[in-house]
């Protein structure tokens, strides 16, 4: 059965000077701590995400107190409201596993890990739904990836080598660079743009931007940059879970490398172009070990933000493999 279970970057080489006096692993657990900040709030432009995640957190309630069939309901309301809330369908796939229909448990388990990839308990779930139906290509992508996320498959691994060759290129994506993308550093975006957010919307104003009609459009504009720069980020993630030889992980203490996006500017009209930079830092060292100016041509389509963030991510990996030759 399924076990339930419950600023910024600076353009030098080097992270921030008045972190320097600190261990390299303290600095970049307090730089990242200030990058996350940015986009601490999860956003989904155009869904109610507020509501699936009320909708999903009664559900837990219900799953507590043993009334699943409910829960389930309420899970599904959640889908409809952002078919992207990762952990209705984790949920979901809790629910299947309990009631031993570990098909739908697989479905549902592996939207979540494809929606939040590096999310331990989700690979190891859906790791178990993938092994009991004996789909070993997903048990063994799964379990590795929970791996990376830092659960102990060790035993895991060893009961599949009775049942299933593993990946030819299992070595290799076993021991992959663990990564851990950043929220994104928009210090340069928000200073441009002058957005109000210290201005009292009845108030005149002063400046260029004054009165409620401009500080509703500003804030308007600010709510979609703030979208499409959270769907840069994802993409990012998304790419590096997609590419074998890399490990996405949510837990900074695992990374060997923190993915930082600085953004330079973000054009006010469609396409919505954006300038910044990739950089790769070492958690070793705190040091920028790889850099790469970005250029996307409209980060409000999906389509285009897809293509261009898969082209970076391919670069990277093949950087780091060079690396490690």
């Amino acid at each position: 059965m399924l076990i339930a279970a419950g600023r910024r970057m600076h353009r030098t080489t080097g992270l921030p000077e008045k972190l320097a006096a600190l261990p390299s692993r303290s600095r970049l657990l307090l730089l990242i701590s200030f990058l996350v900040a940015a986009l601490a709030t999860p956003l989904a432009f155009g869904q109610d995400t507020e509501r699936a995640v009320e909708l999903t957190a009664r559900a837990v309630d219900l799953i507590a107190e043993n009334r699943v069939a409910e829960a389930l309901n309420l899970l599904e309301q959640a889908v409809e409201a952002d078919p992207d809330h990762w952990e209705a369908y984790y949920q979901q796939g809790r629910i299947f596993g309990m009631r031993e229909d570990f098909l739908m448990a697989r479905h549902m388990l592996l939207q979540a890990s494809e929606l939040n990839p590096g999310h331990a308990h989700t690979h190891r779930l859906a790791w178990e739904a993938a092994y009991r139906i004996g789909d070993f290509e997903n048990a063994w992508d799964q379990a590795i990836r929970a791996s990376l996320a830092g659960v102990d498959m060790n035993q895991r691994f060893l009961e599949m080598y009775g049942q299933s060759e593993p990946p030819e290129d299992f070595e290799q994506r076993i021991s992959a660079p663990r990564i851990y993308v950043a929220a994104l550093d928009m210090d340069d975006v928000f200073a441009a743009n002058q957005l109000p957010f210290n201005r009292n919307p009845e108030s005149g104003g002063i400046g260029t931007i004054s009165g409620r009609p401009a500080y509703a459009e500003g804030m308007h504009r600010a709510n979609e940059n703030a979208f499409n720069l959270q769907q840069v980020r994802r993409q990012a993630r998304d790419a590096i879970y997609r590419a074998p030889y890399l490990g996405t992980v949510l837990d900074l203490e695992l990374a060997d490398y923190v993915l930082g996006i600085s953004v330079e500017s973000i054009a006010e009209h469609e396409p919505v172009a954006m300038e910044g930079y990739m950089r790769l830092y070492d958690t070793s060292t705190g040091e920028a070990v790889y850099y790469r100016p970005i250029s996307l041509r409209d980060i409000s389509s999906e389509a285009l933000l897809f293509g261009e963030m898969e082209r970076q991510i391919i670069e990277l990996q093949q950087w780091v493999l060079e690396q490690n030759r």
